[in-house]
């Protein structure tokens, strides 16, 4: 695929996945950030990650059991129910994540600012529980010719994903309770990880670093 194009939308396609594009490909993420204090998910950062197809698969490494991120998709259909922002997986080992994205603004993650306890926003809790129909959709649905056709196999090990909101705009407390629910927080025995897009970044820094592909 040429640099800078755009991959195609609803398919499960094939992919070598290049370490030296995946970080060529987090430098711009990093300027992306540094230069947009807000972020829009249909004006920027899904086309932001389909330019950026390797290191759109690097948010495969979120799943611990995916040992090479070979398949990628962009707002895949689930078996006609619902539609994932993102999906990457490993065919041999039939380990897949799930990416849900949000938006990338001050009131994302919280609403009301400045009160004593923090609101969630209905950004997040519509993020969160999109993710929650889609392991509830697939746990039900596996074995059927239709998820075996979609994944190439019967039954898959997922991990869910959902990036939304700034670091700059969380106060401490704030800070610590979006972690203590990406930690704490299990859904069938699954963590939805929950990560601002400023965290992503510094986590996939790290991860790239010490990761051998």
């Amino acid at each position: 695929m040429a640099a800078n194009a755009e991959w195609p939308l609803n398919r499960l396609l094939p992919l070598q996945f290049d370490p030296d594009q995946c970080r060529q490909s987090l430098d711009a993420f990093a300027a992306l950030l540094a230069t947009t204090q807000e972020l829009d998910e249909r004006a920027q950062v899904l086309p932001f990650f389909r330019r950026h197809p390797h290191l759109a698969a690097a948010l495969g490494s979120y799943n611990v059991n995916l040992a090479s991120p070979d398949r990628l998709a962009y707002e895949l259909s689930l078996l006609g129910k619902f539609t994932a922002d993102l999906v990457i997986g490993d065919a041999t080992t039939q380990n897949f994540v799930f990416v849900e994205f949000e938006d990338g603004k001050a009131t994302s993650v919280f609403r009301q600012r400045g009160r004593r306890t923090p609101h969630w926003s209905e950004r997040f809790e519509q993020g969160y529980s999109q993710i929650i129909d889609w392991l509830q959709l697939l746990d039900n649905q596996r074995r059927t010719p239709e998820f075996e056709e979609l994944f190439g196999a019967g039954s898959i090990s997922i991990a869910a994903l959902l990036v939304v909101g700034r670091q700059a705009a969380l106060d401490p407390a704030e800070i610590s309770l979006l972690r203590w629910r990406r930690e704490k927080v299990v859904i069938d025995s699954k963590h939805v990880l929950c990560f601002t897009y400023d965290e992503l970044l510094d986590d996939l820094r790290r991860r790239i670093t010490v990761r051998s592909w």
